[in-house]
């Protein structure tokens, strides 16, 4: 714009030296205020940094398993670091918010922990439960210990996902059984 009127303005045979000396003042602020892609694509990583940053601030620590929620935690005190460096460079920013994420991908909810480690229970009692030996057991209670394990099976490998209330009803009914075994 500030170069269209400044061509414009000399084109003009009787151009009056205010308005040529006004036009180069503006064609040079425009100069000044000229940025590179790279300088725009910059502060464009920056600001989604800052904005990344303070949206993982509001995270609630309580609802991941503290492991997970320290690496974040790191991270977003590193991403605080590079944010107050003035010679912060696009790489840099784009490493730094590309760390953040990855570190978010890990989180680990306290609700996935829990089904997680009900789901390795089952396992290890389902492998105990295989592992017992139906002869040394009436065949009524061996019959109520086999619809446990395929209960139990079907939740861990056969369906959908599983609850966490299934996999633990599952548990109880599978130790129940168990428990319940009579011997010949």
């Amino acid at each position: 714009e500030a170069l269209e009127l400044a061509e414009v303005i000399l084109e003009q045979p009787n151009g009056k030296l205010q308005d040529i000396e006004l036009s180069n003042v503006t064609l040079i602020q425009a100069m000044n205020n000229l940025k590179t892609v790279k300088e725009e694509a910059k502060e464009v990583a920056l600001q989604k940094l800052i904005d990344y940053v303070q949206a993982l601030e509001a995270l609630n620590e309580l609802n991941y398993t503290s492991d997970s929620f320290a690496k974040v935690t790191e991270q977003i005190k590193l991403g605080k670091q590079v944010i107050e460096n003035p010679m912060v460079t696009l790489e840099e920013l784009e490493e730094t918010l590309g760390n953040l994420e990855n570190s978010v991908n890990q989180l680990i909810s306290l609700e996935e922990a829990t089904l997680t480690e009900a789901r390795e229970k089952l396992t290890k009692l389902l492998e105990t439960a295989k592992a017992i030996v139906a002869s040394d057991y009436t065949t009524d209670s061996y019959s109520v210990l086999t619809k446990a394990m395929e209960e139990a099976t079907g939740l861990l490998f056969l369906r959908k996902p599983a609850t966490l209330a299934e996999i633990e009803g599952a548990h109880l009914n599978l130790a129940t059984a168990i428990d319940q075994l009579v011997t010949q």
